[in-house]
């Protein structure tokens, strides 16, 4: 392989870095959409950041779908699903965890740097799936991994 081919593979690799998480809401009227998994073919396309209005009580109240196309990846989040709210601050935050990636207990979520300079890791305190990482826009830096109950979570193509 030259090394045009060897950059142009590199260039194509981090354009992967570039590309966004979408959502969809299960829908109950008919929409037009590409999206089909199973039997569902109606979804209503959302912004991915109010996932978190349809959370109460830490329940998900409809089913959704989260698709992350960092990594070619499609959750389906069943109704019901047990929702954990996890907060991450530090002086910075380095995370290792993106939406719609499985996580068991222990596994890191995320690197904190403090401001000694010292270097913690952030483990997860339960197994699931993240179907929403929220920036705080604030000092220290911060985010809010949202984790869904894996029982309630299915992989889709």
């Amino acid at each position: 392989m030259g090394l045009t081919a060897k950059v142009r593979e590199y260039l194509k690799d981090i354009t992967n870095y570039y590309k966004g998480t979408t959502c969809y809401l299960v829908s109950t009227t008919s929409v037009e959409t590409t999206l089909t998994v199973g039997n569902i073919n109606s979804f209503e396309k959302v912004e991915c950041i109010d996932i978190k209005n349809f959370i109460s009580g830490g329940l998900l109240e409809k089913e959704l779908v989260v698709c992350n196309e960092r990594i070619s990846k499609c959750i389906l989040v069943l109704n019901g699903a047990k929702v954990d709210v996890v907060e991450v601050r530090g002086y910075e935050v380095l995370l290792h965890v993106d939406e719609a990636l499985s996580v068991r207990e222990g596994d890191v979520l995320a690197y904190i740097v403090t401001s000694k300079g010292e270097l913690r890791k952030f483990k997860s305190v339960r197994s699931g799936y993240v179907i929403l990482i929220e920036e705080v826009i604030d000092k220290p830096q911060g985010y809010m991994i949202y984790l869904a109950d894996g029982e309630y979570v299915r992989e889709v193509k």
